[in-house]
């Protein structure tokens, strides 16, 4: 199984997680979107699908999120990293 993250989400991700300690990455991204609501509501909204789970190939060849500027990240590993990124096409 792979993990498939919109690129944007990817950024942010890799961005907290080498600036950030372990310990505080899931209580910082608990509380962004009240920060975020705070410093940013003033622009104008576009959505994304953030993650979704791409199960291996059964015959089907739909991918969960089949837009080419997604990201496809092995799942994480001990440290936490994704490691290499692969474009999802």
């Amino acid at each position: 199984m792979q993990i498939v993250l919109d690129s944007d989400i990817k950024a942010v991700a890799e961005f907290m997680q080498g600036n950030i300690p372990a310990a505080k990455l899931v209580s910082v991204a608990d509380n962004l979107p009240t920060v975020a609501r705070l410093l940013w509501s003033q622009f104008p909204q576009e959505s994304c699908d953030a993650a979704a789970f791409d199960l291996p190939k059964t015959g089907q060849e739909n991918r969960l999120l089949p837009d080419a500027n997604e990201l496809v990240l092995d799942e994480p590993n001990a440290d936490g990293d994704f490691g290499e990124a692969k474009a999802s096409r």
